[in-house]
């Protein structure tokens, strides 16, 4: 498979703000802190954000959801529309929106996009969110509830015919849809999860599993462990997606300096306590993050160590940044999330000499075997 470089369009278009407090904001450990910008956007906000993305060469833009994002197929619409070859990872969080209906939303744009649309099918990381959308579901619950929900929406997009399906929690009789998506059987579903229930889930209904930020280690054995389950299904192959934020400068030196002052500007927000997490995936993040600040050759904790959210990023030149998503690649690993800042002619810069390095990477290697 081809290196596919995904960006980010979370809905937050920073234009207005520098570098430094974007930087700030998006390691911010309490959402509603955040700049109202994160909410108030306009049509010409998503419009700029995604042909922004696609000029400078990425391939994907990740359309994020929690509880106080706006609507995703909504800013997946927009996205598609006002672009050419972008695709949209539409994050879908199970038993917000009726699987059949969800299903049909994302034919509907497959469609319409001339195949240009992937589903990441997400649980919800703390019940807090989830409550706060009126899901009241216990997390392993939640699970349970996503097999049945999987079951119908793939029956969906798949299936020619009517048929009726009963479970506990969802029931349809004679569910039918005639739109039917560009990509066939349908889009590719992408998923997460490192408890045994997530890994169970990943198994049975992912073409794509979204690995944590790890060091490459546990990734390794991770990785490993998702294929045996794979395996243990009767299935063969899944891809890998690894989400990885990223802090540039011109030289290693500029990018660790710049790393440190966002560190500590965080710890003076949160007093260095460290965010909790309900997720196993970010559990198993934090226990690199408590061992040491730096890891492999450019993954850097000491954020994460101040109390910031998020993955933990890479810091380097473009070219270091690069190799060490190289390292990971040739783990097995294809599709990255590149989160970076992009608020300056210097932050686009930096950007497309980190992809032009990665790319190169991935040419080089291929013409070797």
């Amino acid at each position: 498979m081809a290196l596919d470089l995904r960006g980010r369009l979370i809905p937050t278009f920073p234009s207005k703000l520098s570098t430094h407090d974007y930087l700030v904001n998006f390691y911010h450990p309490n959402p509603q802190g955040l700049r109202s910008v994160r909410r108030n956007i306009t049509s010409q906000d998503v419009i700029d954000a995604a042909q922004h993305l696609e000029r400078l060469g990425f391939n994907s833009v990740l359309i994020a959801q929690n509880g106080h994002s706006p609507d995703i197929f909504a800013l997946a619409a927009w996205a598609l529309a006002t672009t050419k070859t972008i695709r949209t990872a539409i994050s879908l969080r199970v038993g917000l929106t009726a699987p059949t209906i969800a299903a049909n939303a994302l034919a509907t744009l497959d469609r319409l996009s001339e195949g240009r649309t992937l589903v990441h099918i997400i649980q919800g990381n703390s019940d807090e969110g989830q409550r706060a959308d009126g899901d009241f579901l216990p997390k392993p619950e939640r699970y349970r509830r996503a097999h049945e929900y999987l079951d119908i929406f793939k029956r969906i997009l798949e299936t020619e015919g009517a048929f009726d399906y009963k479970g506990r929690y969802y029931s349809v009789e004679g569910a039918y849809k005639v739109t039917r998506s560009v990509q066939s059987p349908r889009p590719p579903i992408a998923a997460a999860g490192a408890s045994p229930e997530g890994l169970d889930f990943v198994s049975r209904y992912a073409d794509v599993y979204a690995v944590t930020t790890e060091p490459l280690a546990e990734t390794r054995a991770l990785l490993d462990q998702v294929r045996a389950a794979v395996l243990e299904q009767g299935r063969r192959n899944i891809a890998f997606w690894r989400d990885s934020n990223f802090i540039l400068a011109a030289t290693d030196e500029e990018a660790q300096q710049r790393a440190e002052r966002i560190a500590a500007d965080i710890r003076t927000i949160t007093g260095g306590v460290a965010v909790q997490t309900q997720s196993v995936g970010q559990a198993r993040a934090l226990s690199a993050v408590e061992r040491a600040e730096w890891h492999d050759r450019a993954l850097y904790t000491g954020i994460n160590r101040a109390g910031g959210r998020g993955g933990i990023p890479f810091v380097g030149s473009p070219k270091t940044a690069a190799d060490a998503v190289l390292d990971y690649y040739d783990l097995g690993i294809e599709t990255f999330s590149i989160g970076v800042p992009l608020v300056s002619e210097e932050d686009d810069r930096l950007a497309t000499e980190l992809l032009e390095h990665i790319r190169k990477g991935v040419k080089d290697r291929a013409s070797k075997n």
